[in-house]
């Protein structure tokens, strides 16, 4: 019975040990998220931190630099001989006795900072400028607090360390290029809050393999995730009315792409695994698994652009235009039809096509591509065979782009 008693001693003393240490762990987390930092007269700091004082705006705290504007502060710049590692910044700053808010982190203020590991921003910050972390490849994490509402063009761009992002309920926007070059980066949370992903905003993600786009974004940016060769599967909801060009370009491993059936300006009619234009019948976007319906009518700039994983696709006889660069760098496929419905074909429609061998056109009116024959690559012309209707080998021979081929047998 005694030994019973010792042990339960035992066991609630570590128990309360270890609840202890959870507590005093979660507020100094909390405590960090909501440093407070006072100067003294002296030069002396509440937290025992490195100061200088450039001028009465200006100074630096940590070896980080900070700027009085009107009645708050703004990070603006660290010291680029003595910083190195972790930074904390504080959410207010008492100095020459005045409390100032720290509401925001200026334009390029640790631009390729590449000894920066990780930051905490307190919840007082509610913008993060213009390429803020840009290149910095030593950060691995970054917390981003609910009191941020904007995320500036190219505010990380190029951070390769980073391989996961939460994005907080309170940003509405996501700048141009924000997150370019993160290829670390495999997840990414976006919050409902948002409402548009602007150009280039996570081009080139290579570590991407899915995205979730909350029924919150009304407008997705020119190469908004081009590039984004992980990415398997996309998403498009009901709340988007604007997609530029470009937008999932050269994305090779794409295997699905599903719009909302509530989505009025998009559709992926008939289980197509691509994005059409509701009111034109226009293919904006495929992928290797692509069939085009046959109610298109035409596939927009860019539309197959880079999908290497493309070996075929049937063009349904709906179709009157092919638009610039709508198959560029494809190289997956081997033949392509061109049907008699088609009248135009866009400059470089077909450009790093590398693997084409035979194009099979079924007009026996040319249809109008570039005269100067960038319709094609140069070594396509060469080497692939061109197949046009019985009674009408002159008339592509005559063409403008057409006479390029130097193998053209009627069939």
């Amino acid at each position: 019975m005694k030994k019973f008693r010792i042990y339960s001693i035992l066991l609630f003393t570590a128990i309360a040990l270890f609840s202890m240490s959870s507590c005093s762990k979660e507020d100094e987390e909390a405590t960090v998220a909501d440093l407070k930092v006072v100067i003294n007269s002296d030069g002396t700091t509440s937290n025992d931190g490195f100061f200088y004082a450039i001028d009465d705006k200006n100074f630096y705290l940590d070896y980080i630099k900070y700027t009085i504007v009107e009645r708050h502060i703004i990070v603006s710049g660290y010291d680029k001989t003595s910083f190195k590692g972790k930074a904390m910044i504080p959410s207010r700053i008492t100095y020459k006795q005045n409390t100032y808010e720290v509401l925001g982190i200026k334009y390029e203020t640790f631009c390729e900072c590449s000894s920066l590991t990780s930051i905490v921003i307190p919840n007082s910050v509610t913008s993060i400028g213009r390429s803020a972390f840009s290149g910095c490849t030593g950060l691995t994490s970054i917390v981003i607090p609910n009191g941020v509402t904007s995320i500036e063009n190219e505010a990380f761009s190029g951070c390769t360390g980073l391989t996961s992002i939460v994005i907080p309920n309170s940003v509405t926007s996501i700048g141009r290029s924000a997150f370019s070059g993160c290829t670390g980066l495999t997840s990414i949370t976006i919050p409902n809050s948002l409402t548009t992903i602007e150009q280039n905003a996570f081009l080139n993600c290579t570590g991407l393999t899915s995205i979730n786009i909350p029924n919150s974004v009304i407008s997705i940016g020119r190469e908004a995730f081009a590039s984004c060769t992980g990415l398997t599967s996309i998403t498009i909801p009901n709340s988007v009315t604007s997609i530029e060009d470009y937008a999932f370009g050269f994305c090779p491993n794409l295997e699905q792409i599903v719009v909302s059936n509530g989505n009025t300006t998009y559709d992926s009619r008939d289980n197509c695994n691509a994005i059409i234009e509701t009111a034109t019948n226009t293919l904006l976007c495929g992928c290797k698994n692509t069939i085009i319906p046959n109610s298109v009518t035409s596939i927009e700039d860019w539309a197959f652009s880079g999908c290497s994983g493309l070996t075929s696709i049937t063009i349904p006889n709906s179709v009157t235009s092919i638009e610039d660069w709508a198959f560029s760098g494809c190289s997956g496929l081997t033949s392509i039809t061109i049907p008699n419905s088609v009248t135009s074909i866009g400059t470089f429609a077909f450009n790093g096509c590398s693997g084409l061998t035979a194009i099979h056109c079924l007009s026996t009116t040319p249809p109008s591509i570039s005269s100067y024959g960038g319709t094609f690559d140069n070594d396509t012309y060469s080497k692939a065979t061109l197949y046009v209707p019985q009674g009408s080998l002159e008339a592509y021979k005559n063409a403008a782009g057409w006479g390029m081929f130097q193998n053209i047998v009627e069939e």
